[in-house]
């Protein structure tokens, strides 16, 4: 499996595709799929078909005729197949989340009471009813479950309230002239007129409502705030540029949240925010270099908290997606507690009432033209190379946000010294009975192959912290291999996580 990295999801007009799912009726899950136990070995399958369409229409119908046995389903289209007795649709919530990003250096948005207030006018109940007909998470954790025990639930919260919104600024100094229906500062400066901003109407509808919902709430206490619709490469711009005012956008992250040291240290380099705090930025040192992944997550909790309160991102909700399958077809394994099909799906797939043998078809929507693991970029190409190599550990499917051994079958992670520094050595135990395609045994010796190779070349997949920092490696024997790193992260042992060749 490759190494998915979190990024800020620009492609805003595919967001309604991605997320926003309406009621679905269709076929029933079938029994055997429904009561699936998943397995760490296979394939069952005799053959995984990729057929390359390019064009979603002919990937649809394909699917409904029966030529390909699994399809994402557009929200738009759900119509469709909702009533194929030959078609089921599974349903699970994704990494992605839309929050409010804000610039926490531009007035009168620098000031935290005017974002915590803001905050209590986000009626995510609404959003979600109206906007999303029913289908999405509310969340308020800067870290949502969807990370499992990454997340803080007991993070402050700001409940949907006109009149907490107001008071959260009157506790904080603001004043409040109701005849002129204007607020002051704390320095007793009027409020300007400030802005949230997202893509005009026509281009990105549900994120223009949605503004347009938190503004007229704005209002109704007083306070001056406007939609400023801005055409999204120029939002994108101003935000890359730090000259943005606030917008609504989508964050996707992988299953370990990593990128949190980086959206919310000071100076991190997703910082967008300019938030900088220094009880915060110990926390998030705390959580990213220790190599206790226990400790890690404590720290985050930790992390949360002071971000719940700072509030330089304003979580909204988390989204939704669906995938749709013949009825002939069980083994789909997908992750706990929240969605995303899990590896072994490759490995567990197949057709009722047929628990071995047999073709599974899968539609691909652009020619994979580079097989190389270290240069490969489209998740179609990917989509290939995921049959082909593995990883020393993949996600856990009963909990995503835990690791379960694949090539390796255990590591252990130590701090060391490094010319009286502090270091670190990951040790990867190996399972012994891996081969290649062409029966060789897989040993350590691969594994160092793959880390030094990515060291030298620094390919554009693959190269991560870790290798950076990597020294040396010492293949201890054919099964056993340790890395020395001179720094320490628990973080590492997911830079070194990459496919083996």
């Amino acid at each position: 499996m490759r190494k998915i990295y979190s990024i800020l999801i620009i492609l805003v007009l595919l967001a309604p595709s991605l997320l926003l799912i309406p009621k679905i009726d269709a076929a029933p899950v079938p029994t055997e799929q429904e009561n699936w136990q998943w397995e760490p070995y296979g394939p069952r399958v005799d053959e995984y078909l990729y057929l390359i369409i390019t064009d979603y229409d002919a990937e649809l119908m394909a699917f409904k005729a029966g030529d390909i046995d699994t399809a994402y389903i557009q929200a738009t289209r759900l119509e469709e197949v909702k009533d194929d007795p030959n078609i089921y649709i599974l349903s699970y919530q994704t990494f992605n989340l839309q929050f409010l990003g804000i610039n926490c250096k531009q007035y009168p948005w620098n000031y935290t009471a005017i974002r915590q207030a803001v905050a209590h006018l986000i009626d995510r109940e609404w959003i979600i009813r109206e906007v999303f007909q029913g289908f999405g998470y509310p969340t308020e954790s800067p870290i949502p479950p969807a990370f499992g025990a990454w997340s803080n639930p007991n993070v402050p919260s700001y409940p949907y309230s006109k009149e907490l919104a107001k008071q959260k600024l009157l506790d904080a100094g603001f004043t409040y002239d109701e005849q002129a229906n204007k607020w002051y500062d704390p320095n007793g400066n009027e409020l300007p007129t400030f802005y949230i901003q997202v893509p005009p109407a026509e281009q990105a509808p549900w994120l223009f409502q949605e503004a347009q919902h938190i503004v007229k709430d704005a209002k109704d206490i007083g306070l001056p705030l406007e939609v400023e619709a801005i055409e999204f490469q120029a939002l994108v711009s101003q935000i890359f540029a730090g000259t943005f005012k606030s917008f609504i956008l989508y964050l996707g992250w992988s299953r370990v949240p990593t990128l949190a040291y980086e959206l919310f240290r000071t100076g991190g380099s997703w910082n967008f925010w300019g938030i900088s705090d220094p009880e915060l930025d110990e926390y998030l040192e705390k959580f990213y270099y220790t190599t206790n992944i226990t400790e890690a997550q404590y720290w985050l909790w930790k992390a949360q908290e002071k971000v719940a309160e700072l509030l330089p991102y304003i979580p909204i909700y988390m989204g939704r997606g669906n995938v749709g399958f013949r009825t002939d077809i069980a083994g789909v394994v997908l992750n706990k507690p929240v969605g995303g099909q899990n590896y072994l799906t490759l490995l567990d797939i197949h057709r009722i009432p047929q628990p071995l043998g047999g073709r599974f078809r899968e539609a691909l929507g652009s020619d994979p033209r580079i097989l190389n693991p270290f240069v490969a970029l489209t998740g179609d190409e990917w989509q290939v190379l995921d049959m082909v190599y593995e990883t020393l550990f993949i996600a856990n499917p009963d909990e995503v946000s835990a690791d379960y051994p694949w090539l390796a079958e255990k590591w252990t992670m130590e701090e060391i010294d490094v010319d009286g520094s502090k270091g670190m050595r990951i040790t990867f135990y190996l399972v012994r009975n891996a081969t290649w395609h062409d029966g060789v045994p897989f040993t350590a010796y691969d594994v160092n192959f793959t880390f030094w190779f990515i060291k030298e070349n620094k390919p554009r997949q693959g190269y991560a912290k870790a290798f950076e920092s990597m020294y040396k490696t010492e293949v201890i024997d054919d099964y056993t291999i340790a890395v020395y790193i001179n720094s320490t992260s628990w973080a590492y042992l997911y830079d070194l996580n990459v496919p083996i060749v």
